[in-house]
């Protein structure tokens, strides 16, 4: 079980290395067959494979097959293009393999000095950008199913977070959605993992920023801290003394565990996924030392709620 996010929050089993596309496919698969009742043995008489392999390429434990995973989305009612541009996404469809180093399993190269911007440093499957029409849905459903997930932020509060009033003043000044304005069929019915830990990293600029109407924020403040009351989030700040700890998080990052591995993520432009690269071991090491240096759930919790009153004391409130 991976570790509790009040410890080691950005810490993650890592198994045999995967590409970020291969895992985000294979929550989406999972989500299409489930949204249409289907079971694996289903999935796997359509993909002429056992329901094992089917489980494994959900699970994104073994490579899923560019030809399966095209049948098998159509199947479930993917839109054939969407399909086809996954497919051709996949590393096996263009290929080439992901390479098997110390480098690719998060480790440090200790004949290469630590350079987290340098490309050379990042392999051709580290990291993907999904420009595709669910694009922005895939990214939603990662939220929904990872067993863990650390935000941090210097500007909006991330999905599954939010109230609804908050969600609405978004759509006018936030240029990139990070949750669909229409939910498909797959992703309402797609539950949150049950057990899931969610930490959420918030920059002090947040709390003071006018991001919506003084009586939304203060809202969406209230909203944090009563998930916080029900043990479903655990709330830090970012102090302006730190900030300096965290040269490497920029505006939205996310580090999120699923079927233990590791994947950061944010929606800057489109929906972006990286893992293994010298830069994703950079994202880590910023947020540890960001957590190190914030304040505790307790104060934290203290911070917001005086933010929380000081919005709902300004005008418009």
């Amino acid at each position: 079980m991976p570790p509790s996010p009040t410890s080691a929050p950005t810490r993650a089993i890592e198994q045999a290395p995967r590409a970020p596309v291969e895992i985000v496919a294979g929550i989406y698969l999972r989500a299409l067959r489930e949204a249409a009742d289907g079971m694996l043995d289903q999935a796997a008489s359509v993909a002429r494979a056992s329901i094992s392999a089917v489980s494994r390429w959900e699970r994104a434990e073994s490579p899923i097959p560019g030809p399966a995973l095209e049948v098998l989305l159509t199947h479930w009612g993917a839109d054939p293009e969407e399909a086809r541009y996954l497919r051709r996404h996949l590393p096996a469809s263009r290929g080439l393999h992901i390479a098997r180093n110390s480098r690719d399993h998060g480790q440090p190269d200790d004949r290469v000095p630590p350079d987290p911007w340098d490309v050379v440093h990042r392999g051709p499957w580290d990291k993907w950008v999904d420009v595709g029409v669910e694009a922005v849905a895939r990214y939603a459903a990662l939220t929904r199913v990872a067993s863990q997930a650390v935000y941090f932020t210097t500007q909006r509060i991330p999905p599954g977070l939010r109230t609804a009033e908050y969600r609405a003043a978004l759509a006018h000044w936030a240029p990139d959605p990070d949750e669909p304005a229409v939910k498909p069929r797959w992703l309402a019915e797609l539950r949150r993992t049950a057990s899931q830990r969610r930490t959420l990293l918030l920059d002090d600029s947040v709390l003071h920023r006018p991001s919506a109407a003084p009586d939304i924020t203060a809202g969406q403040l209230r909203h944090l801290l009563g998930l916080a009351d029900v043990g479903a989030l655990t709330l830090r700040v970012l102090p302006r003394s730190a900030k300096t700890s965290a040269l490497h998080l920029v505006g939205e990052v996310a580090a999120f565990t699923v079927h233990d591995r590791h994947l950061y993520a944010g929606a800057a432009e489109a929906p972006w996924y990286e893992n293994r690269s010298a830069h994703a071991r950079a994202l880590q090491a910023g947020l540890d030392q960001a957590l190190a240096d914030a304040a505790s759930h307790v104060e934290s919790c203290a911070l917001i709620q005086e933010a929380a009153y000081w919005w709902s004391r300004r005008p418009g409130s």
